[in-house]
């Protein structure tokens, strides 16, 4: 079994590659389709939201405060896209070693 791994590894690690590649792309692709279902931003009693130029702003003049909720999926949405960045440099890593094998 040993012999033939060895004897096989620069289509082993270009087909690792591959698969580490797509992973990585359905891994991003798929974070990007998600979309957040909840409130963004507190609200409070006494005021109301405006817009500004296409910015939520409260009367007063100042930026709403963001939910716990929203800056949670803030933080999963930007762990789950590294993990498919280290997907995809991983496998165009190992496609690269197996073409200079």
């Amino acid at each position: 079994m040993l012999i033939w791994i060895i004897e096989h590894r620069v289509p082993l690690l270009s087909t690792l590659g591959l698969m580490l590649d797509i992973s990585g792309a359905w891994v991003i692709a798929l974070d990007v389709l998600r979309v957040f279902r909840g409130p963004r931003y507190e609200h409070e009693r006494n005021s109301e939201e405006i817009m500004v130029k296409g910015l939520p702003r409260t009367v007063d003049g100042a930026s709403p405060e963001v939910t716990t909720e929203y800056n949670k999926w803030q933080v999963d949405l930007k762990r789950v896209r590294k993990r498919g960045l280290y997907l995809l440099t991983a496998g165009f890593t190992l496609q690269a070693i197996a073409f200079w094998l």
